[in-house]
């Protein structure tokens, strides 16, 4: 095995050598089973746009749908692959909107993700025998480096007995639905422990499903202990003061955390987007704010102001995008827990 993997990416790097080679040299591995083993990276994903890098190398950002195997958690969420330039440099030619099952190595330094003529990567559509080799019970068990629990995470072999590490315990897990390799995991787990929230009746927490005015509010009031007090203003007109929501509503209007609309009503059942989560925030943990000058959006400053926090998820790209119950943590838990976290910025919002 170690000849044929030294064999193989001494070939698989060949296409990074700035010379041109007139045809590609690289080896393929001898079975599918034998390119899983090899392979560093394995996922599949949509192609979303090919840039040049250098005059020998393509840059291709692709969306992963699925993993089995090497990407770290933000890779998940924003990658790059690189590939040689021409085929007979043994690079693979990949099209925009197409889905492929990308097989992938790193570079020298361990960082970038490589992708070769030779790897077994191939448009998904052709990968049945593939898919149901990686997806198999234990079919690769003693050959990858990880394989995946009923809950969805990852667990890495225990030496050369090819034992894995036991799965999780589903108890662990912050919720029945919330999974250790969900990107906003750690902050669900941590706004559950600190009170903030407490999910549904059947154990389900819904990382991905878009949050509501209602929601946000009451999340957002339970990380505020220091400041719940009551006023004499009146009730949004929609809001039936019988519902689980009204104090929380209330009060974030008597803590100018919300306004309402223009007709007097809070609209309650609306799900939430970017620029008014960064609104609502900005008034609840204050930063320096920048006033807008004319002809900039009303939310400019308030995008700012939380960007140059670290508190936007790398899962948000447009102003408009409504936010999911996982965002509404992850941003609540950086607010709370300061830190060097990767965010996205005004300029990198469409």
């Amino acid at each position: 095995m170690r000849t044929l993997l030294l064999a193989f990416i001494v070939g698989f790097l060949s296409f990074q050598a700035p010379q041109q080679a007139h045809a590609c040299s690289c080896a393929m591995p001898g079975s599918l089973q034998e390119s899983i083993d090899i392979a560093e990276v394995i996922f599949s994903g949509t192609i979303e746009d090919i840039r040049v890098e250098s005059e020998w190398e393509f840059a291709v950002s692709i969306t992963v749908d699925e993993e089995w195997k090497g990407l770290s958690m933000s890779e998940r969420q924003e990658l790059t692959i690189y590939t040689a330039s021409n085929s007979a440099a043994c690079g693979y030619t990949f099209k925009e909107g197409e889905e492929y099952l990308v097989y992938g190595y790193r570079n020298a330094e361990g960082g970038k993700v490589n992708v070769g003529l030779c790897s077994a990567t191939k448009p998904l559509d052709q990968a049945e025998e593939d898919l149901a080799l990686l997806s198999g019970d234990g079919q690769w068990a003693c050959t990858m480096d990880a394989k995946m629990c009923p809950d969805g995470s990852y667990v890495g072999r225990q030496g050369p007995t090819c034992e894995f590490a036991p799965c999780p315990d589903a108890e662990d897990a912050p919720f029945t639905d919330v999974h250790s390799n969900h990107p906003n995991v750690e902050a669900i787990a941590y706004v559950k422990s600190q009170g903030i929230v407490e999910g549904y009746s059947d154990g389900t927490y819904r990382p991905d499903a878009t949050i509501n005015r209602a929601e946000f509010v009451k999340i957002l009031m339970g990380t505020r202990e220091d400041d719940q007090r009551m006023c004499k203003i009146a009730a949004f007109s929609d809001v039936d003061q019988t519902a689980w929501y009204a104090t929380y509503a209330h009060k974030a209007r008597c803590n100018g955390l919300v306004q309402g609309y223009p007709d007097g009503t809070f609209r309650p059942a609306n799900s939430i987007n970017f620029v008014e989560a960064a609104k609502i925030l900005m008034h609840a943990y204050p930063f320096p704010y920048d006033e807008p000058q004319e002809g900039d959006p009303w939310y400019k400053g308030y995008v700012q102001a939380i960007a140059s926090q670290g508190v936007i998820p790398l899962s948000i790209t447009r102003f408009d995008q409504y936010i999911t119950r996982g965002e509404m943590a992850e941003m609540i838990y950086r607010l709370q827990r300061p830190s060097e976290w990767p965010s996205r910025t005004y300029d990198e919002l469409r």
